[in-house]
């Protein structure tokens, strides 16, 4: 099979490797590490295609140790401990350690990771191994306090332009009579269409090369092109939920909307989008707006009934709606108030007056015998104590004064005045 685009164009030195500059440019800690001739093990965690297998390569080969490549895919238990053997024989024979590059190194399973434990700690073997998943949540705390995690970036257009120009011309030097040529529209398009991904790039660029003709312009790319998904992941997932209620709490519209756009390009369970304006309007509006959680409750039964595409236009109209509300946490704070108190004084009795009389031997011991009903009083309020003893004088619920808040603040006072300040 020939050579492909990506083998055509992968670096063979430091200096042809694109991008993650803040690791191997000047005081980068892969470039001190280099200069030091020190290699702990590491583990690579970033986006696919930003060059982390690469990377690890080059630093194979600029330690002159014994390497191994594996695969998190297809490796058993019982290849690893063979790999352990021969990494012994190697540094016996040549007195330094085996390095072993893992790629996806969080598809392995947790027997699969204890095994590497003892081995990290006699330093016959050194770990670069690369994940796509957010370390702290896939791999055993006890294998990640023993790899230095170095975070690696999404490569940018221009960065992803430069590569795509290299292998152009390495693709011309192997293949002087090809009459592929692309426009500057085209390598921009592709450049953006890799979403920071130099693979899918690459990926694409290749069949542009193996089955264009001529001049490709942008039209011609497209058709041959078609489309390609976004990039997801589980932390993208999170990411992009979490910039979208942020950006609701803080009002940002413009925000609010971009988020809301990304997460539906990127297939996001619109329950879960659904659930971020449901909690937003409840945690972050509450009573300040008392609409806002009928919009969003309203964009779930449009989401149910009439579906996608058409159910976009009710996120749209509940986000920008949501984004807009005053806010106010103080729904948020009286609960945070509430389970304080309750972990503080455990579980107090509740006070006899307003416990239910439901039977004669209930009755005799005086449950809701003083109970007072406050209909029988001028505003349907009366002067009684609803709160434990030790716990009477302590406000929860402190309303703001923004939106419709301010009604149930004034309201509030008034009453907490009348109950709690002239206790019978």
């Amino acid at each position: 099979m020939k050579e492909t685009i990506a083998e055509l164009v992968r670096p063979q030195n430091l200096k042809e490797f694109v991008g993650q500059e803040h690791l191997v440019g000047e005081g980068g800690i892969i470039s001190r590490l280099i200069k030091r001739k020190f290699l702990p093990s590491l583990l690579f965690w970033g986006p696919p295609g930003c060059g982390k297998t690469t990377l690890a390569l080059l630093i194979g080969e600029l330690f002159s140790y014994p390497l191994y490549h594996l695969s998190s895919v297809d490796t058993t238990a019982g290849e690893i401990k063979k790999l352990f053997m021969q990494a012994y024989k190697n540094y016996h024979t040549n007195f330094c350690p085996t390095i072993i590059l893992i790629d996806e190194i969080h598809r392995f399973n947790r027997s699969q990771q204890v095994i590497f434990l003892p081995e990290l700690e006699r330093r016959k073997i050194i770990i670069i191994a690369t994940t796509t998943e957010n370390p702290s949540f896939r791999l055993i705390s006890p294998l990640l306090s023993r790899l230095k995690v170095i975070q690696f970036k999404t490569l940018t257009v221009e960065e992803i332009i430069h590569i795509i120009e290299r292998a152009l011309e390495k693709w011309q030097v192997i293949n002087p009579k090809s009459s592929v040529k692309l426009t500057r529209e085209v390598i921009e398009f592709l450049a953006n269409l890799a979403d920071g991904d130099a693979r899918v790039a690459l990926n694409e660029l290749e069949l542009i090369l193996r089955v264009g003709e001529g001049e490709i312009d942008l039209k011609n790319a497209q058709i041959l092109i078609q489309t390609h998904p976004a990039h997801y992941s589980k932390d993208l997932h999170y990411q992009l939920l979490s910039a979208f209620h942020k950006s609701l709490r803080g009002s940002d519209v413009d925000a609010s909307l971009y988020w809301l756009g990304r997460m539906l390009a990127t297939g996001t369970d619109l329950m879960a989008i659904l659930r971020r304006l449901i909690v937003c309007a409840s945690e972050d509006i509450g009573l300040a707006n008392t609409k806002a959680l009928i919009y969003a409750l309203a964009a779930k039964e449009v989401v149910e009934f009439v579906g996608m595409p058409e159910a976009q236009q009710a996120l749209a109209q509940a986000t920008v709606y949501i984004a807009l509300s005053p806010k106010s946490n103080s729904l948020y704070r009286a609960i945070q108030s509430v389970n304080e108190a309750i972990k503080r004084f455990g579980s107090l009795p509740v006070p006899v007056h307003i416990c239910p009389a439901s039977t004669p031997f209930l009755k005799e011991l005086g449950y809701g015998k003083e109970y007072l009903y406050p209909h029988n009083f001028a505003g349907s309020i009366v002067k009684q104590e609803y709160l434990p003893r030790e716990i009477s004088k302590l406000n929860f619920y402190v309303p703001s004064s923004e939106g419709e808040e301010k009604i149930f603040f004034r309201q509030w006072e008034k009453i907490r005045k009348f109950l709690r300040d002239s206790r019978p």
